[in-house]
């Protein structure tokens, strides 16, 4: 199994159980950039994106017992990229975010800087961020100081 592309089938397993605290912190640790930097990347100030990730999580803690792993109907994170728009859109329905079309060019010129959160891409480069800075961040006693510093240079 490709660690790269796929969570793993027993950390899904472990944070069924909420008082896995250490599950929950390594869950939190690899998917908690990826949920925030996709709700910056889809318009949210920090704080905002930081209420939506929070909401995720908390979605995800209530209803990880229902999701079944089976990589043939889709993969954890195809499900994580689902519960993370749908918590984004109930925030932004609540917030009465949503522009009225006018069909003048100024709306047009808006419409065309939106980022598109349904880019396949826009999710999958987040998630390799995510996992090369959470993979990055547990090797990195493993190293001096100056070492690290000029690899992060590099």
């Amino acid at each position: 199994m490709d660690t790269v592309e796929t969570t793993r089938p027993s950390l899904l397993v472990r944070i069924r159980d909420l008082r896995d605290e250490l599950a929950w912190s390594e869950f939190a640790q690899l998917y908690t950039p990826l949920i925030y930097r996709f709700a910056r990347q889809c318009g949210l100030q920090d704080a905002d994106a930081s209420l939506v990730t929070q909401d995720v999580l908390v979605t995800v803690a209530r209803t990880i017992h229902r999701f079944e792993y089976d990589r043939q109907n889709g993969s954890f994170r195809g499900w994580l990229k689902v519960v993370t728009r749908s918590r984004l859109s109930d925030f932004l329905r609540a917030q009465g975010r949503h522009p009225q079309g006018s069909g003048d060019t100024g709306m047009l010129q808006l419409m065309d800087e939106q980022p598109d959160p349904s880019q396949p891409d826009l999710w999958e480069r987040e998630y390799r961020r995510s996992l090369f800075e959470w993979a990055a961040e547990r090797i990195r006693c493993d190293f001096e100081d100056t070492t690290w510093q000029a690899f992060w240079r590099a």
